[in-house]
């Protein structure tokens, strides 16, 4: 699939193609001709695509800007698999069966081990903003542990322990230095796409 793929876009990364386009490409098919294909593309054409550049780079997030969508997408998503809340306006279809819960909890249980994702997000540049194309899951892992880091921050050693008192020592540092640099994808597009 991989090479059938990179027929229509050859300037994607294999690894942006493997992690991001082939799983759906194996379950509905290639070329991306129905109405699934344009949430998984961000409502773009393969033409767009085509014209993308694509970087690999370590970023912080936390000085990310995101579109109001992606930034309402953060939050409905940490809503529904953090919160437990229903009703959010996101999409979560996975969220009936649990599979996207399932999904973003072991990626927790990966990060807290090893302190960055388990592949890199896919970003798309937009205007000045971001939106996440792949990885709303490992995302949403990482912005959870960021926001308990800030809780954390901002509590007292003896606080933390009456908080959270089956905690350890070395679960509360890892938490406390959790890195807000990752390693990610950006799509660029083309000037005047």
């Amino acid at each position: 699939m991989l090479g059938l793929i990179k027929k229509d876009l050859p300037n994607f990364p294999n690894e942006v193609i493997t992690d991001w386009l082939e799983p759906y490409a194996n379950q509905i098919g290639w070329p991306p001709n129905n109405a699934r294909w344009l949430g998984i593309l961000a409502g773009k054409s393969l033409a767009f695509w085509r014209g993308v550049t694509w970087k690999k780079v370590r970023q912080n997030l936390e000085q990310i800007l995101f579109t109001p969508d992606a930034r309402q997408g953060i939050e409905d998503m940490y809503s529904a698999y953090v919160k437990g809340s229903r009703g959010v306006r996101y999409d979560f279809r996975e969220l009936a069966e649990e599979s996207g819960k399932k999904r973003f909890l072991n990626i927790a249980i990966y990060m807290a081990q090893h302190g960055e994702f388990p592949k890199p997000v896919a970003f798309l540049k937009v205007g000045e903003g971001h939106q996440i194309v792949d990885g709303n899951h490992r995302f949403l892992a990482w912005y959870y542990f960021k926001i308990m880091q800030k809780k954390f921050v901002d509590m007292s050693d003896s606080d933390r322990r009456q908080a959270f008192p089956n905690l350890s020592d070395r679960l509360i540092d890892d938490l406390l230095a959790f890195p807000s640099e990752q390693l990610v994808w950006i799509a660029e597009p083309a000037i005047g796409a």
